[in-house]
């Protein structure tokens, strides 16, 4: 799943794997934010990750 994740005029795009990981792992390649979790977690729920880390993710990316 593919997606894009808006803050004002700024934007990540965010690619979402599912495995079968106990942990949900968030990684800054190729310009986008490689989200590795399992089947479990919910778009929310790696949204609201996002938000909490986006100034990071940002600079990284």
């Amino acid at each position: 799943m593919v997606f894009k994740y808006y803050k004002n005029d700024l934007y990540l795009t965010v690619e979402v794997m599912r495995k079968q990981n106990k942990h949900s792992y968030f990684r800054v390649r190729d310009g986008k934010v490689l989200v590795t979790a399992n089947k479990t977690i919910t778009k929310e729920e790696i949204e609201k990750i996002i938000k909490t880390n986006f100034d990071n993710f940002y600079k990284t990316a």
